[in-house]
This record gives structure tokens, C-alpha cells and sequence, in this order.
């Protein structure tokens, strides 16, 4: 029974690294925006791509920009560790790009993975959504 367990263990991980390697061309095939979605397709289905963005705060650098900025565009809330509040952020990313500049000092920014829809072949109706296993 452990043989057969570890046989699978070892194709699922094989079975990953192919879906990898998939994912990755169709990802290339395409002009993925750093961050927001577009659409493709390929042997007749239906593909859109999503990627997001995971920001985290450097504290230091948020203390610092607080007297720099007015409150209404001071895109951090306060709570045991700052949080980011992206409606703020997002106005400051398309309104106020010297404001924009100054915020780098305490934005870290690192793109997610890109989420892949896959729809039926010839049709948009999502099937599979960013499947991965979990092992």
C-alpha cells in the first residue's frame, strides 16, 4: 500500500510539473497587464488571465509619509500593523503619480500567480478556474 502511495505521490508531482509548464506557455502566448485581466483563446476554448498584486507596508516608510501627505490621500490605515487601503491607493496609482513616487518608500509590491480560466471549447463558460493540486 505505501509503494502504491508514493507511486502516486510522485505522478501527481509529475502531473504538476506538466501543468506548470503548460500554464506558463499559454501565459507567454498572451500580454498579461502587471496587473488586471485579458482574454485569449487557443485550440478553440476560451482563455482569460488574471493576475493580481500582493502589497505589504513597510511600517518605517509609512510613519515617514504621514506628515507628507494630506489625510484624505494618506492610503494607510492604522491598526496592530498597518493595512493598506487600496481604494485610496488605487486613486493615488491613477490621479497623483508624484504622490504615487513618494509611496514606493513603503509599498512592496510582488505580482501574484496568474489565475487561468479555461471556458468550454467554442463557448465562454468557465470550467476550470486556477486548479491546483494540492499536494
Amino acid at each position: 500500500m505505501i509503494d502504491r502511495l508514493l507511486e502516486l505521490k510522485n505522478k501527481v508531482k509529475e502531473f504538476n510539473e506538466e501543468i506548470l509548464e503548460i500554464e506558463n506557455k499559454l501565459i507567454e502566448s498572451v500580454e498579461l497587464p502587471y496587473e488586471g485581466s485579458t482574454t485569449g483563446s487557443t485550440d478553440g476554448y476560451a482563455l482569460k488571465f488574471t493576475r493580481g498584486v500582493a502589497r505589504k507596508i513597510n511600517k518605517t516608510g509609512a510613519k515617514e509619509l504621514h506628515d507628507l501627505l494630506d489625510e484624505d490621500l494618506y492610503p494607510f490605515t492604522w491598526e496592530a500593523i498597518p493595512k493598506l487601503d487600496i481604494k485610496k491607493f488605487r486613486y493615488i496609482q491613477e490621479h497623483k503619480p508624484a504622490i504615487l513616487k513618494i509611496l514606493a518608500k513603503a509599498i512592496t509590491e510582488k505580482p501574484r500567480k496568474v489565475k487561468i480560466e479555461i471556458g468550454g471549447k467554442n463557448e465562454s463558460k468557465s470550467i476550470i478556474s486556477g486548479w491546483r493540486c494540492p499536494h
